[in-house]
């Protein structure tokens, strides 16, 4: 007798329900090694105060954003204002749909992975202009425009890196790629007598601008833009643009 543990979606089901719950954790806590090192290269301890050595600090963050007033400024499209950032992380979630967790734990096992990965990175875009737009300020308006000329850029670079890889795979799917390296016993980065490396220190440069880290982080440029196209969020939405660029830096060095 078939039971639900057997049915096809069980397994595509529990994975999207244990990606979208545990990552907003993985997330903080990839915050909080973040801090941690940075302030180790300049001589301090970090966040120290929550928990054993700060181990919980990303627990009280969690919290205070949640608790944080949700702000919408007066003359914005609140519509607009609304959906910017569930398209972000709506986009940035989705890739982990194609994403080959283990041999025989991922949500979809589509022929083109690396396709619907390439066309919702270029959707998500849009959650930053719209969000940048929407908000109808000045300098939210600056960072968006210029989060999305950095982004359109490296995106070519990015590509045709991936292309790169591809042709020696010989097919779009992310699981098939990673069974292509196990059989040849190789990662592909060192196929072709090492010219692989070319194109992967490409793809690193490239993605490392798509997710706006430094030193490819002018879009958020503090010290100019006050915060970016993200200026005029707060609470809740603010933390779901936070929650899409983590997922997009968990997703690139898949």
């Amino acid at each position: 007798m078939e039971t639900i543990y057997h049915h096809p979606l069980f397994t595509p089901l529990l994975v999207t329900l244990v990606v979208i719950a545990v990552f907003p954790l993985v997330a903080g806590y990839i915050v909080l090694v973040e801090r941690k090192v940075l302030a180790d290269f300049q001589v301090r301890l970090g966040p120290m105060r929550v928990g054993p050595h700060g181990l919980l600090q990303p627990i009280a963050d969690a919290l205070k954003l949640l608790l944080k007033e949700d702000i919408i400024p007066t003359d914005a499209d609140r519509g607009i204002f609304w959906i910017a950032p569930v398209i972000s992380t709506f986009t940035a979630l989705t890739s982990f749909a194609v994403l080959p967790f283990a041999r025989n734990l991922y949500v979809a096992d589509v022929n083109v992975g690396i396709l619907v990965i390439m066309a919702m990175s270029a959707v998500g875009i849009l959650g930053i202009i719209l969000g940048g737009w929407s908000s109808n300020s000045h300098y939210p308006l600056m960072g968006a425009l210029r989060s999305a000329a950095q982004l359109v850029s490296y995106e070519v670079a990015l590509s045709f890196a991936l292309i790169s890889g591809l042709m020696v795979a010989g097919t779009l799917s992310m699981q098939a790629i990673v069974r292509a390296q196990q059989e040849r016993g190789v990662w592909f980065i060192f196929e072709n007598y090492g010219f692989m490396i070319v194109p992967f220190v490409v793809y690193i440069i490239a993605a490392t601008a798509e997710t706006n880290r430094a030193p490819f982080d002018l879009p958020e440029a503090e010290s100019e833009l006050v915060a970016g196209f993200h200026t005029e969020y707060s609470g809740f939405r603010w933390a779901l643009y936070f929650l899409a660029e983590y997922a997009n830096i968990f997703v690139v060095p898949r």
